[in-house]
């Protein structure tokens, strides 16, 4: 039924890729989904220095792309990320599925690797999920990662907390821009080294994400080094809708615990604010949903992976 191709890297079925993920983002990710366009993803995904066609898998049905698989070794384990197009029928979306786990399995023999998989399932009882869990039995359910909104009403007491630490801080801030990337990559890597997803981030694959997203960025310095950086935009989402996403708020280890982050998420939610946007969102890592929380932000929902045998 489905033709598979397999190690695509770019070509004739772009455009179909794109308006299939366009079409899964706007029923997975209605809040936050960013649209993508065929030379954003070619810019984003094929010329990104982690890309590998060896990874990819398109399903094609009716000369359409109906579903993609991304599958990577990271940490020994098969890590991978899946697209069903939703408006299939149910039938045709189980036999999508069953062809996709017929090419992870075949992904692990190939690979070497043990047949502990983790898959990414998209936010809690979204499609992906619902779609998932009537069909897959997971040895393990892990929330990776929580959709939280901010409630603009809390700036004011963010604020107070702010100023009183400013008052005897050694930190500021300062805005960047792509210039700045080479501090923001070292700050990413010192940050996020300690979490079994990490995959160290280059400095061109950066400077491609900087280029390609209309990024504010504010970056903290203690005696002239940077130690903390917090990025986001202004965008439309899928349905139309402006709004505010922090993408990364990021502080080097040695700098923890010294209030960083509260002034760099401040500066950044006071600019979201100030160029009127009220609906501001950021994907917090698992775990810091209290600290997020204590900083006026609350949850939509959480992201998992179904992690099981093949």
């Amino acid at each position: 039924m489905f033709r598979l191709i397999y190690g695509y890297s770019g070509g004739e079925y772009d455009d179909s890729l794109v308006e299939l993920i366009n079409r899964f983002n706007r029923v997975e990710y209605p809040d936050v989904g960013n649209p993508v366009s065929v030379e954003k993803y070619r810019r984003t995904w094929f010329e990104a220095s982690w890309f590998k066609p060896s990874d990819l898998y398109l399903f094609i049905l009716d000369d359409k792309v109906v579903g993609y698989l991304y599958a990577w070794i990271s940490s020994d384990m098969l890590r991978s990320q899946l697209v069903v197009d939703p408006l299939l029928p149910y039938s045709i979306k189980e036999n999508l599925l069953d062809e996709i786990f017929k090419w992870l399995r075949n992904k692990v023999l190939v690979e070497g690797t043990n047949n502990v998989v983790r898959i990414r399932a998209g936010y809690e009882y979204r499609f992906l999920h619902n779609f998932l869990m009537k069909r897959v039995s997971p040895v393990i359910i892990d929330y990776t990662a929580t959709l939280m909104k901010f409630d603009p009403s809390k700036l004011g007491s963010l604020k107070r907390r702010i100023d009183e630490y400013m008052a005897t801080s050694s930190v500021s801030v300062e805005k960047g821009d792509i210039s700045d990337v080479d501090k923001v990559v070292e700050i990413y890597n010192d940050a996020f080294s300690i979490y079994p997803w990490f995959i160290t981030w280059k400095v061109e694959d950066a400077r491609r994400f900087y280029r390609e997203h209309k990024l504010i960025l504010y970056i903290a310095y203690i005696n002239g080094e940077p130690v903390g950086y917090c990025d986001g935009e202004i965008y439309n989402n899928l349905f139309g809708d402006r709004i505010g996403y922090v993408y990364t708020l990021a502080v080097k280890r040695r700098f923890w615990g010294k209030r960083i982050g509260s002034i760099l998420l401040y500066h950044m939610l006071r600019e979201f604010i100030e160029q009127g946007i009220e609906d501001i969102y950021l994907d917090s890592i698992e775990g810091l949903e209290r600290y997020y929380g204590r900083r006026g932000f609350n949850i939509v929902t959480r992201s998992l992976s179904y992690i099981l045998y093949l």
